[in-house]
């Protein structure tokens, strides 16, 4: 019968550093901005992308968010995951001179 190969036990890995896996959440929208009533425009959506709208804001925070705080949410999210860099430049450098 033959032999079975006598291996050594696999050596662990030793870690030298450990990689910084903190956060940065880069927000361009600023949080104490507050715009009046009347400064929001109202705009035409599908009745089922609003019941999808309401129910995103109202059951999926821990406090119910108000339909365009949800929209904000949504565009900044958008802007940093779909935008290029360059784009993004572009994109601010527009708002900017509004």
């Amino acid at each position: 019968m033959a032999r079975l190969i006598d291996r050594k036990d696999k050596e662990q890995a030793q870690v030298v550093q450990q990689a910084d896996t903190t956060r940065q959440v880069n927000s361009t929208r600023k949080k104490d901005q507050k715009i009046s009533a009347k400064d929001r425009k109202n705009i035409k959506i599908n009745p089922d992308d609003m019941l999808l709208l309401d129910t995103i804001a109202h059951n999926f925070f821990e406090t119910k968010l108000k339909q365009y705080e949800l929209i904000n949410l949504l565009l900044e999210h958008w802007v940093d995951t779909k935008l290029e860099p360059r784009q993004q430049k572009i994109l601010k450098d527009l708002l900017k001179n509004r």
